[in-house]
């Protein structure tokens, strides 16, 4: 059976995946040697990139740097520092709507392939806890009919 687990001991049917959450900061410079770290909320994300919403002010082609942690029921992952620059951004009410492109020609420490393979890792995390919570809500549908 696909998905079954190889294990004897256990009687799971298909794998879980773990629950995850992604969270994500933004480096704001105040003034030339003050900068803080503030929350944005993630809209989407893959291994190139990251939609994010902020009342933030940010321009098209800023160089900034992220912060992410996948938060999942058995740890997190997480990444101190991203180099990314913005490449698109729109007004949303009090907010902007930012789609920033991770940097991996920039800064030296995004050239390294441990960057890259965590990269890879959330998005792969974040698809199977997607998938998982597709196949819950089809088979909530199908049990209401």
């Amino acid at each position: 059976m696909v998905g079954k687990n190889t294990n004897p001991e256990d009687r799971r049917l298909l794998r879980r995946y773990p629950a995850a959450e992604l969270r994500a900061s933004l480096r704001v410079k105040k003034t030339l040697f003050n900068e803080s770290w503030v929350e944005v909320q993630p809209l989407d994300y893959n291994k190139q990139g990251i939609a994010i919403d902020t009342p933030t002010e940010l321009q098209p082609e800023e160089d900034v740097m992220v912060a992410l942690e996948l938060v999942m029921d058995m740890g997190s992952i997480q990444i101190e520092k991203l180099a990314g620059v913005v490449r698109y951004v729109r007004p949303i009410g009090s907010q902007f709507r930012y789609g920033i492109e991770f940097d991996f020609q920039g800064p030296r420490f995004m050239r390294s392939p441990e960057i890259e393979a965590q990269l890879a890792r959330i998005e792969t995390l974040l698809q199977r806890s997607l998938n998982v919570q597709d196949r819950i809500r089809s088979q909530k549908g199908l049990s209401m009919r």
